[in-house]
């Protein structure tokens, strides 16, 4: 499965006014260099990739091969940039570099789960 993910720094979710539908927004401590990579999805990318499960607040997925822990998902209808987004990905510093986006067919970025 793939996903389009968007970087976002930790604060602009909140910024934006929405608030999730489950779970909570990324926060500007996911953007510390020692943060996990967190990712808040959108509410068709729950119900598409991952049946709707209630606990996948809870749960580590691989993006790109590297673990990613979903903190929230975000309200029907909700996206952000515009267009199509799975998943809003936080940037943490990890050694002074960010984890680089897959180009996909489409001329977008993907993400593998």
């Amino acid at each position: 499965m793939r996903l389009q993910a968007a970087y976002v720094s930790g604060g602009l979710l909140r910024e934006l006014g929405v608030p999730p539908m489950m779970g909570r927004l990324l926060t500007p401590r996911d953007d510390t260099p020692q943060a996990p990579l967190t990712a808040a999805i959108s509410f068709g990318a729950w119900q598409r990739v991952f049946g709707g499960d209630p606990g996948i607040t809870h749960r580590e997925v691989k993006l790109n091969g590297t673990p990613c822990n979903i903190v929230g998902v975000m309200p029907r209808g909700f996206q952000f940039p515009p267009g199509e987004v799975d998943a809003s990905l936080a940037r943490p510093g990890r050694d002074g570099s960010t984890m680089k986006p897959v180009p996909n067919a489409r001329g977008g970025n993907s993400h593998g789960t």
